[in-house]
């Protein structure tokens, strides 16, 4: 069976992402008190409860990266994906409206980065690629993309 652009255009949204999470998590297990840090500022997660959080996101992340570069059946790691990137999101969404200016606690390249408008929009259009990745391939849309390549 050959692959379609629509298959190639999955399969690359699969592995930037995988790698993407992979890294997020290498980066936060390498600082994890920067992590916590950056946790504790947005006061979303109890005190008590921080070491644990610090430790099972980046784990999280761990696990969805490898499953998403992995896995023969990457849905459900496109769907863990999504999830998280909008748990992520509505965690920038109540700082911005609680008025706090915390770090976005994302990667080293976004060091400077402030949860704000563009975190959010960064984490939305992630989302949408990981359901994307997510989608079922409907035979219409095989068809449409036949229609395009010229192919039957």
């Amino acid at each position: 069976m050959r692959s379609t652009p629509l298959d190639t255009a999955t399969r690359l949204a699969r592995y930037a992402l995988g790698a993407l999470f992979l890294w997020a998590a290498a980066e936060k297990l390498a600082d994890p008190e920067r992590f916590v840090a950056a946790l504790a500022a947005y006061a979303l997660v109890p005190a008590g409860l921080l070491d644990a959080a610090a430790a099972l996101i980046p784990m999280g992340e761990l696990t969805i990266g490898g499953a998403l570069l992995l896995s023969r059946r990457p849905k459900a790691a496109g769907i863990a994906a999504a999830l998280l990137l909008v748990l992520f999101a509505v965690a920038i969404g109540s700082a911005m409206a609680r008025g706090l200016e915390v770090d976005c606690g994302c990667l080293a390249i976004a060091d400077a980065q402030r949860a704000g408008w563009t975190a959010l929009a960064r984490n939305a259009a992630l989302a949408a690629l990981a359901l994307f990745v997510a989608r079922p391939m409907r035979r219409e849309d095989a068809m449409l993309i036949h229609s395009w390549t010229g192919r039957r």
